[in-house]
């Protein structure tokens, strides 16, 4: 009888145990945003659905804006930031080659300014030396529609910010004095600005509208028909010499920092204009079972 009940309370606690376990690791799956080794943030995006490109009502669209109905099943980290000075040194030990020289010392003032002159190959190649590090993450350039859907942040509007309708250079760093619909005019800073300096989109996201254009992963395409409705980039039709950028940079006017624009460059160009941002995933962990 003694061993009965021993069994069953023994029983009873392995699946307490179990059950702790459980809901520790569901709990630790998924959580609102993660930290590198590095000190690189990431945000958990949702999965969901969303229209991609702009309404033909939309004002500054351009024709190659055609609306398709996009489905991302999945969760994925984006960077709350965009790669800073700080953090592109601390892993490659030095400027990027084209910040080295000749560069204004105004993008130079902070640390948590983002690189720039940075072109999708040098983006690529701090990809490759970070994956390499083997922190239990594993790093890419976000798709295009991975990077709109991020930036709306819920929203069919041009932007993720207020009330998506208008934006000011109060609201994130552009040529302010071209403000986009009834927002106000501003101050133009001629520069980069430190990451965080505005406030988030509704996911936590900064600067995802201005400061610097993105490297995304997808080559361009003038046109939409046959391209992935599944978040994933487009690797295959269109013009695989030119790499697309999104959301705006400190040079341009409002209607350049619309979710949907997209325009491209050879992905050997440097530009004052452009840096990047990640995605990082969780590499899935091995249990040898003895």
């Amino acid at each position: 009888m003694r061993r009965r009940i021993s069994f069953i309370v023994n029983s009873t606690l392995l699946l307490l145990v179990a059950s702790i376990c459980v809901w520790n690791v569901r709990s630790q799956t998924t959580p609102k945003s993660v930290k590198n080794s590095m000190g690189m943030e990431f945000v958990r995006v949702p999965s969901g659905s969303f229209t991609m490109g702009s309404p033909a009502s939309e004002s500054g669209r351009s024709s190659d804006e055609v609306q398709r109905r996009v489905t991302i099943g999945y969760e994925f980290y984006l960077g709350k930031h965009e790669v800073t000075i700080a953090h592109w040194k601390k892993l490659m030990g030095d400027l990027p080659e084209g910040m080295k020289t000749g560069l204004d010392a105004k993008f130079l003032t902070s640390e948590k300014q983002p690189v720039v002159r940075i072109s999708w190959n040098d983006a690529k190649g701090f990809i490759d030396k970070l994956n390499s590090q083997n922190d239990g993450y594993t790093y890419r350039l976000p798709s295009e529609a991975e990077w709109e859907y991020a930036s709306r942040a819920g929203n069919a509007t041009p932007f993720g910010l207020g009330d998506g309708s208008s934006l000011s250079s109060s609201q994130a760093n552009f040529d302010g004095t071209r403000p986009y619909g009834k927002g106000s005019k501003g101050k133009y800073l001629e520069r980069t600005t430190s990451v965080g300096s505005y406030k988030p989109n509704a996911w936590g996201l900064y600067d995802m509208h201005g400061n610097v254009s993105e490297w995304v992963e997808d080559i361009w395409s003038d046109g939409q028909t046959g391209l992935p409705t599944d978040g994933s980039a487009n690797l295959t039709r269109g013009d695989a010499s030119q790499r697309i950028q999104r959301g705006g940079s400190w040079n341009d006017g409002g209607e350049g920092l619309r979710s949907a624009d997209h325009f491209f460059s050879p992905p050997a160009n440097r530009s004052t204009y452009t840096g990047f941002r990640l995605v990082a995933g969780r590499k899935p962990v091995t249990i040898k079972m003895k």
